[in-house]
């Protein structure tokens, strides 16, 4: 549909219809990475802008334009949220670390798939990384439950595996909506789709 722009004390609003929250947060990417690679210069010097995304989307956050600005605004000073569910503590504190060293993130954990769920259905967060071998409930039985949910279903999700044997059957049950990590591949990558999927 037509996108709709709106300009105001230094906010830019941009209403997308037809467009879900990944799509959203897509185009956010796109927009951070243009005003990086042409720099605003005033008087010779180049001015360092601070940029910041809140997403909303129509009716889960609101069901009046001003309601979901607010949702937005809100997003913009608390942070957005990830939840990281696995049952190793190392792994959880090494990412928790890493991804709120970015600046803009609030991280919280959960220890299996089905803590998780009990977080996730009383909060939300803005994106979910898990493991897949975990006790009480796996990875799989988590994503099989959150895209069975419209209130959970398009929330972005990352699988991260120890398991490198079975990262090929994962990406063929999961084919591009959800990416699959291996931790022995190190944390950059994932912590590059962090960016790309908020």
């Amino acid at each position: 549909g037509d996108r709709v722009v709106r300009s105001r004390l230094g906010q830019i609003m941009i209403v997308l219809p037809e467009t879900d929250k990944r799509g959203a947060a897509v185009v956010c990417q796109r927009l951070r990475k243009s005003i990086e690679m042409h720099p605003i210069r005033c008087a010779g010097k180049r001015l360092d802008l601070k940029v910041e995304f809140g997403v909303a989307t129509y009716p889960e956050n609101g069901n009046t334009p001003e309601a979901l600005t607010e949702y937005a605004d809100d997003k913009i000073i608390e942070g957005h949220s990830v939840l990281i569910v696995d049952d190793h503590p190392q792994i959880v504190s090494i990412l928790k670390r890493r991804i709120e060293a970015r600046g803009g993130f609030k991280c919280v954990s959960a220890p299996d798939g089905e803590a998780a769920l009990e977080m996730i259905l009383k909060d939300p967060p803005d994106l979910i990384i898990t493991d897949v071998m975990m006790p009480k409930m796996s990875g799989y039985e988590l994503i099989g439950r959150l895209k069975e949910n419209p209130v959970t279903r398009d929330i972005p999700v990352i699988v991260l595996t120890a398991h490198n044997v079975k990262l090929d059957r994962m990406k063929s049950i999961y084919p591009g909506s959800v990416p699959v990590i291996s931790k022995t591949d190190g944390f950059d990558k994932l912590i590059d789709l962090v960016d790309t999927l908020i």
